[in-house]
């Protein structure tokens, strides 16, 4: 009886087997294909994001183009296949158009993308679409003031040259950035503002000497003449700063015995269209001389300012006419004052419109004194509606915090400590000015 027993569970469990090896065979196509479609759809979404990228791209490109000498349909498909190409996507097909005005542009497409599992059972593709939009800037005129420090410890050694050579080295990449990434047709100009001890203002001293005070004697026309701090008004304990034209305030100027030991050479440029010239301009730039970065600033916003447009020989836009930006470059901290503190004026309150600042004067160090007025130089401006990019070169962590409050929120501080930091700040610094941005 135990035998019989043994050899019916024997071949139940033959059965048993049989039957789930049946099973197995019968469902194992199923559960492969469900893993391998899984695999097929994986790739699908992370190629689509891949896609997402490439159409991105392609309608920023398509907002530096001028719709009136480039068909933007043609070139838009052009550019969209062969990125694909270049990205290595699985693509069997792509439909892509593209629908523009002078305000934007929009472009779609339907992706097949080839699959590997779901083939074997007649699913060549699986398709997935994307959208994407972009704007281009909102303004065709950009003016720049550039505010850079010529000081004596730019000649100081970087990465093998002087920081004044790898500072004019990275200016001019910038102008080779902006000419890629900025809209066709729009209006560059750029002031150059270089600051030591003070800005020389030389080749306006004519223009200047009716609307200048000073405490020194009349020069010959032929002598140079400098920048001091410019007070709206002040009581000795406090004063107002604005970027009023000279016609509404004098401008107060130095002469060479008023200059102390240095005298610095270079000369501000104004606002300039002729990038050629500017470029020049920039490269003849040679440092001598202490740091008055205040003083720079605020001829940087008197180069913008439309209050100036009578004075200067290209009148800057309106504020709300143009993209409106500093650039400033220092290398040390800033030690230099001229008559900040003392009472040129009564203190008068002249309208609403000028800013009052609080600042006490009893303090003996420049250096003190000038932070102060820069900070409320920048911070005018700012209110302005310019921003304001500032480059930290080697400065310490007390100096690059003053840097980067000048030009925050709206602007960005950047750091550098070599020559790559320099030439990447100001390639940054052009790819934001020629921003193009995505529209949801």
């Amino acid at each position: 009886m135990k035998n019989r027993f043994q050899n019916l569970v024997s071949r139940f469990r033959r059965d048993v087997r049989g039957g789930i090896a049946l099973m197995t065979g019968l469902t194992f196509p199923v559960i492969f294909l469900a893993a391998g479609g899984a695999v097929d759809y994986a790739r699908t979404i992370t190629d689509n994001q891949q896609a997402q990228k490439v159409l991105d791209s392609v309608v920023l490109t398509l907002t530096k183009l001028d719709p009136d000498e480039v068909n933007l349909g043609q070139e838009g498909r052009r550019l969209f296949a062969r990125a694909i190409r270049n990205s290595g996507l699985r693509v069997g097909r792509s439909d892509v158009r593209f629908r523009f005005t002078r305000m934007r542009i929009e472009g779609s497409a339907t992706i097949g993308h080839e699959t590997t599992f779901l083939r074997m059972i007649g699913v060549d593709m699986l398709d997935s679409t994307v959208s994407a939009a972009a704007v281009p800037p909102g303004t065709s005129k950009i003016e720049i003031a550039l505010v850079l420090d010529v000081s004596g410890s730019m000649g100081n050694d970087l990465n093998g040259s002087t920081r004044i050579a790898e500072m004019i080295s990275s200016v001019n990449g910038m102008f080779d950035t902006l000419e890629e990434s900025l809209e066709m047709g729009t209006e560059l100009s750029v002031a150059v503002v270089p600051y030591s001890s003070s800005v020389n203002l030389s080749d306006y001293r004519n223009a200047l000497e009716n609307f200048s005070i000073g405490r020194g004697t009349p020069k010959p026309a032929t002598d140079d003449v400098w920048a001091a701090e410019r007070l709206v008004a002040s009581n000795g304990n406090s004063y107002i700063i604005n970027d009023s034209g000279p016609q509404g305030r004098r401008i107060p100027l130095l002469v060479e015995d008023e200059m102390r030991k240095s005298r610095p050479y270079a000369r501000l440029a104004p606002l300039d269209d002729d990038i050629d010239t500017v470029r020049s301009k920039v490269n003849s730039l040679v440092a001598d001389g202490w740091t008055a970065g205040h003083i720079g600033m605020a001829w940087g916003l008197y180069t913008l300012s439309p209050k100036w447009k009578n004075f200067w020989p290209q009148p800057p836009a309106k504020h709300n006419d143009a993209k409106k930006i500093i650039v400033m470059l220092s290398d040390g901290q800033l030690n230099t004052t001229f008559n900040i503190g003392d009472s040129l004026d009564s203190f008068v309150n002249e309208d609403l419109s000028i800013r009052k600042f609080d600042r006490l004067h009893h303090q003996t160090n420049n250096g003190l004194e000038a932070d102060a007025y820069f900070q409320d130089v920048c911070e005018f401006s700012r209110d302005e509606g310019i921003t304001i990019f500032t480059v930290a070169l080697n400065l310490s962590p007390v100096s690059e915090a003053k840097m980067r409050n000048c030009a925050e929120p709206t602007g960005k501080l950047f750091s550098a400590s070599s020559a790559s930091d320099l030439k990447n700040a100001f390639e940054s610094i052009a790819r934001a000015i020629g921003e193009r941005r995505l529209d949801s």
